[in-house]
């Protein structure tokens, strides 16, 4: 495994597809396949187009995305997705008393891709966490 905790706005997302993520306190991982890194991120492989690995966020304050569930397919042969539903996995207010004692200032990372179960487009998916650390396998 290689890991590398920032260097988020060098990930290109759009094409990931993302499993359901777990939440353990404030940690929130998720697990992401076909994942794009630009050449200015440390792990970057000149051999390899995509990765797979895990999203990390730890100190997370709250994490919600806005997905559109994939309904089939048209006649024409374009996907149809049901209207956007948000979610929320964590909200501050689920927080518990560590924020306090963490002076590491709260960061916004935003991302977009494919849910794998269920089915379903990442319009948005924000999370406001202390930090970000990518893992490959």
């Amino acid at each position: 495994m290689r890991t590398q905790q920032g260097y988020f706005d060098n990930i290109h997302s759009t094409e990931c597809v993302f499993e359901p993520p777990r939440l353990d306190g404030r940690r929130l991982v998720i697990p992401v396949q076909t994942l794009a890194l630009s050449s200015l991120h440390p792990l970057f492989r000149d051999d390899v187009e995509f990765e797979r690995g895990e999203f990390i966020f730890d100190g997370v304050v709250s994490s919600r995305r806005s997905i559109l569930a994939h309904r089939g397919t048209s006649a024409e042969g374009l996907n149809q997705f049901a209207p956007p539903t948000e979610i929320v996995d964590i909200e501050s207010a689920d927080v518990d008393g560590s924020a306090a004692s963490d002076s590491r200032p709260v960061q916004t990372f935003e991302f977009e891709g494919t849910l794998a179960s269920p089915p379903a487009w990442i319009a948005l998916w924000i999370v406001q966490a202390k930090s970000f650390t990518l893992r490959l396998e």
